[in-house]
């Protein structure tokens, strides 16, 4: 059986990478931080930390950036139990840097 090879789309991959990005942050990041740590260009990641910001997916304290609620709840209203505890093989790489 062959797999279907599925197009990536350069604004859902950054987006992903920043979500998994400030959720492997304890303390959360800056902007700068998260720019400069994806190679992203200021303005865009901006953007699009607004964007995440204002949807719930992120949270803003003090000007760093942590996972907000949003993942969570998504996880709920999927019928799924709460995550408390994962095995260190399946989040140790971020999906972004993932070769298929």
């Amino acid at each position: 059986m062959t797999e279907t090879v599925r197009p990536r789309h350069r604004m859902v991959d950054r987006v992903a990478a920043i979500l998994e990005l400030v959720a492997r942050s304890n303390e959360g990041l800056t902007l700068t931080d998260i720019a400069h740590m994806l190679n992203y260009p200021l303005s865009t990641t901006q953007g699009l930390v607004n964007g995440l910001t204002v949807t719930g997916y992120l949270d803003e304290s003090n000007k760093r950036y942590t996972l907000g609620m949003a993942p969570f709840l998504l996880n709920v209203m999927a019928g799924r139990r709460m995550v408390h505890v994962l095995s260190l093989i399946h989040i140790s790489e971020p999906t972004r840097l993932r070769r298929i």
